[in-house]
């Protein structure tokens, strides 16, 4: 699936500044049909990244239903090839929002600490997971076995939150750097006793491997939480605004569900996917709109509150030894944005 390809690239323990030729071909314009509206206040326009993922089809849709101008703001929604280039445009000041994985955000704000999470998008739930073959039952059964993985806060934060429920560490097994497709290839061919990847390549080495099995997903959980994250200085400035992005992508979202053959069928052709494609994915994330980030990410009684995955990821990430200084998880977020829907 293009999307997480994409979405799993990312290298967030070497961020550096990107020159400007490098940032110019790393983007394109989605096009959208809300560049031409008139600016809220005279201001410049929003300027928004973002990758092609089903969890952020509010955001696409609200663009190809103009629901950006019906809100009386102008938005420019960039399209970028990996989470990568989103984080560096991000620190260099070039976009003012930004589709993020959660868990990037702690090396983001080692550099701009003012990055603020004001929305849950999506949690990953099947489209992500742990395969391992049959004789392996449980995390423990994995001590000194060789477990493939990518080298991403992302991974890191995944596999580690697995091996903790067997009170294990990476310490206590044998880790093998590759990407998710290089991973879910030297499972197959058994190179390897387990892999963290996601699909296609799940459904694939499931095919090959007759003895093999998902021995884990993120599916009910928190672990993987994809975001909208904004500045400090475009949420005090830019309130009013930011608000009705807000709004706008949440009745993207909430129109999608309501013509799910249509939005299926539109899904398919920005991720260029099957139409069947979108509905199994669709099936395996768990997205959140407004209402479900006051009850849910931004509910501190909710077990999939966002503040519990983040608190978490920190502690994997410092014990890892790759992030050495983690603030306060609570300071990364900023929920008055959505409460206030």
């Amino acid at each position: 699936m293009r999307r997480r390809t994409l979405i799993k690239s990312s290298a967030l323990f070497g961020l550096g500044t990107l020159g400007t030729s490098i940032f110019s071909s790393c983007v394109q314009s989605t096009n959208n049909p809300s560049t031409n509206t008139a600016t809220s206040k005279g201001l410049k326009p929003l300027r928004v990244g973002l990758l092609p993922w089903l969890g952020w089809e509010g955001l696409y849709y609200a663009d190809l239903k103009q629901l950006f101008k019906a809100e009386g703001i102008e938005v420019e929604q960039t399209m970028f090839k990996s989470p990568t280039d989103i984080n560096e445009a991000l620190l260099a000041g070039k976009l003012d929002i930004g589709g993020v994985v959660a868990a990037d955000l702690f090396g983001l704000t080692a550099k701009v600490p003012n990055l603020k999470i004001i929305m849950v998008t999506d949690y990953s739930g099947e489209v992500d997971g742990i395969l391992s073959n049959k004789k392996i039952l449980k995390p423990e059964d994995l001590k000194g076995k060789k477990f493939a993985r990518e080298n991403t806060p992302y991974e890191l934060v995944f596999v580690g939150e697995f091996l903790k429920r067997g009170g294990l560490t990476e310490k206590d097994v044998q880790i093998v750097s590759l990407t998710a497709e290089e991973g879910a290839k030297a499972f197959m061919a058994g190179k390897v006793d387990a892999v963290a990847t996601y699909d296609p390549f799940i459904t694939k080495a499931l095919k090959v491997r007759k003895d093999a099995k998902q021995l884990f997903s993120p599916k009910g959980t928190n672990i993987i939480a994809n975001s909208i994250v904004a500045h400090g200085k475009v949420i005090a400035e830019r309130r009013n605004d930011v608000l009705a992005y807000l709004r706008a992508i949440d009745q993207g979202s909430k129109l999608a569900k309501a013509n799910q053959q249509e939005a299926n069928e539109l899904m398919a052709k920005w991720l260029e996917l099957s139409v069947a494609e979108i509905a199994d994915q669709r099936s395996k994330i768990y997205t959140l709109d407004i209402t479900e980030n006051k009850i849910v990410a931004f509910n501190p009684s909710n077990a999939l509150n966002l503040e519990s995955s983040l608190r978490s990821a920190s502690k994997i990430l410092l014990d890892s030894d790759r992030i050495k200084t983690i603030g306060d998880a609570a300071t990364l977020i900023d929920s008055s944005l959505t409460k206030s829907l």
